[in-house]
């Protein structure tokens, strides 16, 4: 349905061949992650833990890279009068929220893994020092919220395990903090406003602009870009970082609406899991929530910024999910094994 209405852009009078194809190549840059993770899962299920071993170690590489960029002054961005490192990636929010995607997932490993838990530790330890570093206050918030909403849903021994590797992890965390000075400067990032403000300002010109112009449809395809180009100083920063409100805006309520029903379908998914039973250890109960809260803080960060849309995010996003789905389908399977077994 989305691609659909993606498709309909075409036959738009003004509409750049070159901009459709990019919008297409974000669609199915992430149809190919999916489908490329699982049918590699599917060929063998121990590839399961291969991939979660090099995702770590793309993700360990990339934060040492910013942790670096932040101890030298020298690959990041200054942005509000903060030096925000990004890693490889293009900004420090992008970066930011890929961060808080794989933290959760980090987590969830280090829960249900028997070992190399020491590993996982330090490897959450040391992506969310690069975190920090980014001073983006909604993915920092959403990491937050990952520990939060884990810490209420996950079952007892698990909770009591997610309360132990938390005090090592903030311990070390405030350390780092502290020494570097860092803690301060997040303290001023969080009281300042001025960002706020301003985006609040653009989101209402946006959306006023919504209602004027064709609600249905919308304007096409980086129509949001456009108009902004047009009222931000010149160098400034041209994204809506508003994600439904640029939807919205560029393909209507009929753009809007199936992109919306795509979360709406992974909280179900992760809802379903969280209440199958029929998994030991209660992973299945683990599995759900990880699904639930990458679904929920994709949904937050997609209403301050475009991380979403951003290809390096994007791809990250649905090949942590089909890691998480691919697990939950391997336990069904070994219990199906059990079942079938005992049977006989």
């Amino acid at each position: 349905m989305y691609v659909a209405v993606i498709l309909l852009n075409y036959f738009r009078p003004d509409t750049s061949v070159v901009e459709l194809a990019k919008t297409f190549g974000l669609i199915f840059f992430a149809i190919f992650s999916i489908l490329a993770v699982h049918n590699y899962i599917e060929r063998d299920q121990e590839n399961i833990h291969k991939l979660t071993r090099y995702l770590s170690y793309l993700f360990n590489a990339i934060a040492v890279i910013a942790i670096g960029q932040y101890a030298t002054g020298i690959g990041g961005m200054v942005n509000e009068g903060f030096y925000r490192v990004r890693g490889t990636f293009y900004n420090f929010n992008e970066y930011g929220y890929a961060l808080s995607l794989f933290v959760c997932f980090a987590l969830y490993v280090l829960l249900t893994s028997k070992k190399h838990k020491f590993y996982w530790i330090c490897t959450i330890i040391l992506n969310i020092i690069a975190l920090a570093a980014t001073f983006s206050k909604t993915s920092i918030i959403n990491t937050a919220l990952i520990f939060m909403i884990m810490g209420l849903f996950l079952p007892w021994k698990r909770k009591i395990q997610l309360f132990v590797a938390s005090s090592v992890m903030s311990t070390l965390l405030a350390v780092f903090l502290i020494y570097t000075g860092t803690l301060n400067a997040l303290i001023l990032r969080f009281m300042d406003t001025a960002s706020l403000e301003w985006r609040f300002a653009m989101w209402r010109n946006l959306y006023n602009l919504i209602l004027q112009g064709n609600i249905l449809l919308g304007q096409g395809i980086n129509a949001s870009k456009h108009f902004l180009d047009n009222i931000v100083p010149l160098g400034e920063s041209n994204a809506p970082h508003n994600v439904y409100l640029e939807t919205a805006y560029n393909f209507g309520l009929i753009g809007l609406i199936p992109f919306i029903m795509i979360f709406i379908f992974l909280l179900f998914q992760g809802i379903s899991i969280f209440m199958d039973k029929g998994i030991p250890e209660n992973h299945n109960r683990i599995i759900g929530t990880s699904i639930i809260v990458i679904t929920v803080i994709t949904m937050i960060q997609n209403f301050v910024s475009n991380a979403y849309y951003d290809r390096a995010a994007n791809v990250i996003f649905w090949v942590i999910l089909t890691l998480l789905v691919c697990c939950y389908k391997r336990y069904k399977k070994e219990k199906l094994q059990v079942n079938t077994e005992c049977q006989n």
